[in-house]
């Protein structure tokens, strides 16, 4: 019940990291598959940890996370965040508000943020895919 009950949380659950350590690549923002991405489980209610960013991330201060939300009718959809993201990008475009209006179908999400610290969002509409 409550924060943890995995049935009602509008969280991803698995997420994909990149961490920052250089310059960022072009097509990180598209979430391009040929890159680095390591693939960690958050917790029941979608919280990714940063401890376990830790172990990957090394010495780097900042990360890309990313994740996939399907869609199934045109909707506008609200994303929340534990701690306000540095940059989002939805299919590669950035997002200048915490709203956007998606079509059906599959749309990568990738945030750039600092790392230190725990980090959660939600999205009031879809469903989070459990894969990158």
């Amino acid at each position: 019940q409550g924060e943890f009950d995995a049935t009602k949380s509008r969280a991803p659950r698995v997420w994909a990291i990149l961490p920052l350590t250089d310059k960022m690549p072009d097509t990180a923002v598209k979430g391009d598959p040929a890159l680095a991405w390591t693939l960690i489980n958050g917790t029941v209610n979608g919280t990714l940890l940063a401890g376990d960013v830790a172990t990957y991330a090394g010495t780097a201060k900042e990360i890309l996370t990313g994740t996939r939300l399907e869609i199934s009718a045109t909707t506008d959809v609200s994303l929340k965040f534990s701690q306000t993201p540095l940059d989002i990008w939805v299919d590669g475009q950035p997002l200048k508000e915490n709203k956007i209006r998606l079509e059906p179908g599959i749309h990568k999400i990738v945030i750039r943020h600092k790392t230190g610290a725990n980090f959660r969002f939600e999205a009031s509409a879809g469903t989070f895919l459990p894969t990158w």
